[in-house]
């Protein structure tokens, strides 16, 4: 009961934050100056601007325009696009979202994995491996992701010819639309040709951004384990002759629990840096689309496309919040 206590509390304290974010997005999209008058220029007929300000809302008083954008986003209206297409903003952003998701959880994986082997061997091999690591976490945290994309496309795409440097899958092999995770669409579909296909395109791109992330990770893992070995248990566990294996796997266990609040910080971040990551690849996700969108400077789009990233966020945060109670039994609730 206690724990069901706690998760409503996280939901309520999350509340006052969305509102301060979708302030924020509201304010400082306002600051940028007249939208309508970017987009189609200065030379447009009064009349022209005058019929485009009314359909997008900016014809409104200001606190009569943050009302409507506050009761439209509660209801998930995130409005009609202003360019190309005039589409529900939300359709736009959910067909292009699968695919910045599986981006952002493959990375989040090779994150992860880097992070807990680089750290561990850090904390268990203490001398030059320490010491080796702890340098690979500053260069892996200092990479600039376009830079480190390219790299990566020049030595295995154009000298090597092993991997793809662009788009998810090759040509003909896009999978059905089922999730629009081309991983699991191709499962679900049965073809092993179109799985090889979107595997190979995802394995640049999602080492790109693990790589750049694990840095992170990889001075956590560290930390934590030293601080867990140094502990009495450990030490009796020396003392009693248990095996390497033994002491490392409960060393880690215990020093993994610290590290979910990490993960749900990073997840967050994986999503902004998912951006430089797909135009980079040419990965056709949410990234690529506010990018996209700013060119064509179709404010609603670009709108509607943060606050969903700050609205996915705020609930992965709470999200990593009740994992962590649930985890970690010191917590109180």
């Amino acid at each position: 009961m206690k724990l069901w206590r706690y998760i409503v509390l996280r939901v309520i304290l999350v509340i006052p934050t969305l509102f301060i974010l979708l302030s924020i997005v509201f304010v400082f999209l306002r600051m940028i100056g007249d939208p309508i008058t970017a987009m189609v220029g200065m030379k447009a007929p009064p009349s022209v601007i005058a019929a485009m300000r009314e359909e997008a809302g900016l014809n409104k008083p200001l606190i009569q325009q943050y009302i409507d954008y506050i009761f439209n986003i509660l209801r998930g209206d995130f409005g009609i696009t202003m360019a190309v297409d005039h589409r529900p903003v939300i359709s736009v952003i959910m067909e292009r979202f699968p695919a910045t998701l599986e981006l952002t959880i493959a990375a989040f994986i090779v994150s992860v994995l880097i992070g807990l082997i680089t750290g561990t061997v850090a904390a268990w091999k203490r001398g030059a491996l320490d010491s080796t690591m702890r340098l690979y976490s500053i260069v892996a945290y200092a990479l600039f992701i376009p830079w480190f994309g390219l790299v990566l496309q020049l030595i295995f795409g154009v000298y090597l010819k092993i991997l793809p440097i662009g788009q998810m899958s090759d040509p003909g092999l896009a999978p059905p639309h089922y999730t629009g995770v081309y991983v699991i669409d191709s499962i679900i579909a049965g073809r092993m040709d179109m799985l090889v296909s979107s595997l190979k395109h995802l394995i640049l791109p999602s080492i790109t951004l693990g790589v750049v992330l694990s840095g992170a990770y990889t001075r956590l893992v560290r930390n934590n384990m030293i601080d867990v070995m140094s502990q009495d248990f450990v030490l009796a566990y020396f003392a009693r002759g248990i095996k390497d294996r033994k002491i490392l796997m409960h060393s880690l266990k215990n020093a993994f629990i610290p590290l979910i609040t990490m993960m749900g910080l990073q997840f967050a971040i994986l999503l902004t840096g998912a951006i430089l990551t797909e135009t980079t690849f040419s990965w056709p996700g949410l990234g690529t689309m506010i990018v996209e969108r700013i060119q064509y400077t179709d404010y609603t789009a670009v709108q509607g496309a943060i606050v969903f990233f700050a609205l996915f966020v705020a609930v992965t945060n709470v999200v990593i919040d009740i994992i962590y109670a649930i985890l970690d039994p010191r917590i109180s609730y």
